[in-house]
């Protein structure tokens, strides 16, 4: 008998939330030991792979990830499975692109654009200085 923890995850009985199609291969990416539950959260690769379609497979994924371009919670993450959260926000700065996950219902895990925070108000124009006082001379 097997010692130790799982390893593997079958697609099949990946969570429901992660919308995996049946069809698509044997295995799913099995998270990383982290802050959010399995049931409860969706690895990092899945999130730039089938979400956001910023790669087509799992190496390019690695090769996005090892370049330190992804931030979770402000912070670069470089394993391909980090159990991210659902209301997490992650940040891709060559794309200057936020996305913050959120849970709807209980069977979708949306990726939503939040909407950017408005555009500070504008300076005020320095006031000009007074202008010089003239003197008026009295020719006859």
């Amino acid at each position: 008998m097997p010692r130790g923890p799982k390893k593997h995850l079958k697609r099949l009985n990946a969570p429901k939330h992660w919308m995996l199609d049946k069809l698509g291969g044997v295995f799913a990416p099995k998270p990383s030991a982290g802050p959010h539950k399995t049931r409860e959260c969706l690895p990092l690769c899945l999130i730039l792979r089938n979400r956001l379609k910023y790669a087509l497979t799992y190496k390019e994924v690695t090769t996005i990830l090892m370049q330190r371009l992804v931030k979770v919670d402000g912070k670069t993450r470089i394993d391909k499975c980090y159990p991210a959260g659902f209301m997490g926000e992650y940040r891709e700065p060559p794309f200057q692109r936020i996305v913050r996950g959120e849970k709807k219902r209980r069977t979708r895990w949306l990726t939503v654009n939040p909407t950017p925070p408005p555009p500070p108000p504008p300076p005020h124009p320095p006031t000009p200085p007074p202008p010089p006082p003239t003197t008026h001379t009295q020719t006859h």
